[in-house]
């Protein structure tokens, strides 16, 4: 599944479970760090694929 905005992700995660998470760290209603971190208290075995154009590392 695809989404732009976190809010719509997490109202989607809830009432799936994915294999896996592939997640921007742009977004533009939450930062992707705080939006990966609430999928891990979700499921704590989900894998996260983090992936950015931002020029922090």
């Amino acid at each position: 599944m695809k989404w732009k905005q976190a809010h719509q992700g997490m109202s989607i995660l809830k009432n799936i479970r994915p294999s896996v998470l592939i997640l921007d760290l742009s977004l533009p209603d939450m930062d992707g760090f705080v939006l990966g971190k609430m999928a891990r208290e979700l499921y704590s075995q989900l894998p996260v694929i983090v992936l950015t154009q931002l020029k922090l590392f």
